[in-house]
């Protein structure tokens, strides 16, 4: 399963990153900044650059399955 989570570097997301991928699942998430994007990278998840959750920025990992 593939999963794309805004707000992965954040107090709540952090968490939800980190049983996500403890559970096996291929987690994305949105990454403002380099150092939210190191955090989500440090968590086991695969960081995407982008200010916001537009479909610019996030329709590519929504797309389906195979990205």
């Amino acid at each position: 399963m593939k999963v794309f989570l805004t707000g992965g570097s954040g107090y709540i997301g952090r968490s939800t990153v980190q049983a996500l991928v403890r559970r096996g699942i291929e987690v994305t998430a949105l990454a403002r900044s380099e150092r939210s994007a190191r955090t989500v990278a440090g968590l086991g998840a695969t960081p995407s650059r982008g200010r916001s959750p537009t479909p610019a920025c996030c329709g590519r990992p929504q797309r389906g399955p195979t990205g």
